[in-house]
């Protein structure tokens, strides 16, 4: 999925027109929305042209008594329109997008509004667009342009910012509560629009999605490009994929209660060998047990897939054989067993989910799935690294980033000798001889054990991915290589 979204501030010139084409052939969009047109009519030949062939399609809400203009293009090839809808300030399309990364059509709906300044116009068209979002039939829905507002008081700076709107700020923020919208990720500048002459800045235009985006693309970004040929920056909406190496190994506390990781886990414990001292040999174990735990999870999870489907092809034979009245009573036992074990295989798969979103306020008692999905997919959005700013330029290459980020931490955390602290001379309070005594004793199992026992089950205690939860329940397992 990839959007362009400009404020033009009027579309008549060449200038614009050849910086729209310039980036539309760079980015190579599916959809292009430009507000401000200020344009009556727009022809076939300047869309044909500034995108760079006629596999394209739009629709142009010209302007009226007090500007305005707003243009939504697509590409033929990706997007397929089946309804639009217009009004005051908005084109709604909806469609079928066409996801060139997994082959599979996505029905999806694109606003692309233009608010006005004026306080009344602005509440009239954000209620109007809450009743038309709610009217469409598909949920993934993304709203995209110039809403004239801000969200918190820091997102506007410079000239009159020192009075700030709150009625407006809190409207605003009620508005998106209303619409249940989020702001993806952006990346760039942290303003969209700024005064000709420097003095003022905002952050007006913003791409707002639904919950159901950001399950469909988990890793899209807004794109917050440098402000050119109007005093609006164009904004550039990506969803990219990249290899950063492998994933670090973690485990969850679902595989504990699943049949056949005890014996896994205790058989690749006693067969993993070690070399060298204790720590290097108890990290040569746990790498041991990580490869044998990867290898267990792939087929259990194959085959829990192959299962469930298995269920839910019997139990829909089971329901039919019931509407038809032919369904025997040791049928019906055996279906309320498939049902259970239906349950049984969900619940591990929320169970997992509630993991991965890390939701600490609901730890139980909840089991909506749709809810864990998208706590899993904007903290996968929030944490993503697309890039790193290197000596004032942008880099997204992966080995530069790599190595940029593993050099700030080289010189963070190494040890340089003409920054050690001297203390000849300084005056320490002494502990007592009973005191030192017990601190310099030997650590006793026991006190091991109560230490790991009072730490949280969810944490881990170092880099290697086994929390505590593993730790407390394989204690016999693992307490020789450990004490």
């Amino acid at each position: 999925m990839k959007i362009i979204s400009l404020n033009v501030r009027g579309f008549g010139g060449d200038v614009r027109w050849k910086y729209m084409k310039e980036l539309i052939s760079k980015e190579k969009p599916g959809l292009v929305c430009l507000q401000e047109t200020k344009l009556i009519s727009v022809s076939a030949f300047k869309c044909f042209g500034f995108w760079g062939s006629n596999d394209v399609s739009w629709i142009h809400k010209g302007i009226d008594n007090e500007g305005g203009g707003i243009l939504t293009l697509w590409d033929k090839k990706v997007f397929n329109c089946t309804k639009s809808v217009d009004g005051k300030g908005y084109v709604l399309i909806e469609g079928v997008y066409n996801c060139i990364s997994s082959g599979k059509d996505v029905k999806v709906v694109i606003m692309n509004i233009y608010t006005p300044c004026p306080n009344k116009e602005k509440m009239l068209l954000w209620r109007e667009i809450q009743d038309v979002l709610a009217s469409v039939n598909s949920s993934i829905k993304c709203v995209i342009g110039d809403f004239n507002s801000v969200r918190i008081a820091s997102e506007r700076k410079g000239i009159g910012s020192g009075v700030v709107n709150n009625s407006d700020i809190a409207r605003f923020r009620e508005f998106l509560e209303r619409c249940e919208l989020k702001g993806i990720p952006a990346v760039g500048s942290k303003y969209t629009w700024y005064r000709p002459n420097g003095t003022a800045r905002s952050r007006l235009d913003r791409v707002l999605v639904f919950d159901e985006w950001m399950m469909q693309w988990s890793r899209v970004k807004q794109y917050i490009l440098s402000r050119q040929v109007s005093d609006y920056c164009a904004i550039v909406v990506k969803s990219s994929i990249v290899d950063w190496g492998p994933k670090p190994f973690r485990t969850f506390d679902v595989w504990q209660n699943s049949e056949g990781f005890d014996d896994v886990l205790r058989n690749a414990w006693e067969a993993s060998t070690s070399h060298g001292n204790s720590l290097e040999g108890l990290k040569d174990k746990l790498k041991g047990v990580k490869i044998e735990i990867k290898h267990w999870n792939k087929e259990v999870v194959s085959s829990a897939k192959s299962r469930k489907q298995q269920l839910l092809v019997e139990i829909e034979d089971l329901d039919r054989q019931d509407d038809e009245g032919i369904l025997s009573e040791e049928m019906r036992v055996k279906r309320v067993d498939l049902l259970s074990q239906l349950r049984s295989l969900e619940e591990k798969d929320i169970a997992m989910l509630k993991q991965k979103a890390r939701v600490e306020w609901l730890k139980s008692g909840d089991t909506n799935f749709k809810f864990y999905h998208s706590s899993l997919r904007w903290r996968i959005a929030k944490n993503n690294i697309v890039g790193l700013r290197i000596n004032g330029a942008r880099c997204e290459e992966v080995p530069t980033v790599k190595g940029q980020v593993k050099e700030y931490f080289e010189s963070r955390f190494g040890v340089s000798l003409l920054s050690l602290v001297n203390l000849d001379g300084v005056g320490f309070k002494r502990i007592s001889a009973v005191d030192n005594d017990l601190l310099c004793d030997n650590i006793t199992e026991v006190e091991v054990l109560e230490a790991v026992s009072q730490c949280g089950s969810s944490k881990c205690p170092g880099p290697d991915g086994f929390n505590f939860a593993f730790v407390k329940k394989y204690w016999e397992v693992i307490e020789t290589d450990i004490v």
